[in-house]
């Protein structure tokens, strides 16, 4: 399996496994759920039980655009290689690679926050790492990001 192929079932379970966690929740769930934390990780936001599937749903919708995206023909892509001289196979591979293992960060911030509402909401206490729950996988696509620049470099040059 490609790193391609890899990270297109990666996105595809992360999405599946937040409708799951939505729905093994949903019977445990108080009528009321915190939705919202300050930067001190206090919860101050509140709403109807009904909406822990909302989540589930933009992480769904959220697949569905960036697989959009990856169907755009490379020759459109803006890319930060040398045209004229690169060599347009392997750059060309290696951005539509690029593009299917940069979905998976966002889809995984999701279903982590939605993780942390359920939590926070079963637990009755608030969830203070909510905040390194988010950017630990910014942290990780920031770097995975600079490496996919690097080696479109390479490729282009190549």
């Amino acid at each position: 399996m490609s790193r391609r192929e890899g990270a297109e079932v990666v996105s595809a379970f992360l999405v599946v496994a937040t409708f799951a966690v939505a729905g093994f929740a949903d019977g445990r769930l108080p009528d009321t759920i915190l939705t919202h934390f300050g930067l001190n990780g206090a919860a101050d936001a509140y709403t109807p039980k009904g909406s822990i599937w909302q989540l589930p749903w933009v992480n769904a919708g959220m697949y569905l655009f960036l697989s959009l995206i990856q169907r755009i023909p490379p020759d459109l892509y803006n890319l930060p290689v040398d045209r004229p001289t690169m060599n347009r196979p392997a750059v060309y591979a290696v951005a539509v690679e690029m593009l299917a293992v940069i979905k998976v960060f966002p889809i995984l911030t999701v279903l982590l926050m939605e993780w942390a509402v359920v939590e926070s909401a079963t637990a009755s206490q608030s969830v203070p790492e909510i905040t390194l729950l988010i950017l630990v996988p910014t942290l990780i696509l920031a770097f995975v990001v600079l490496w996919y620049i690097a080696v479109l470099r390479r490729a282009a040059k190549s």
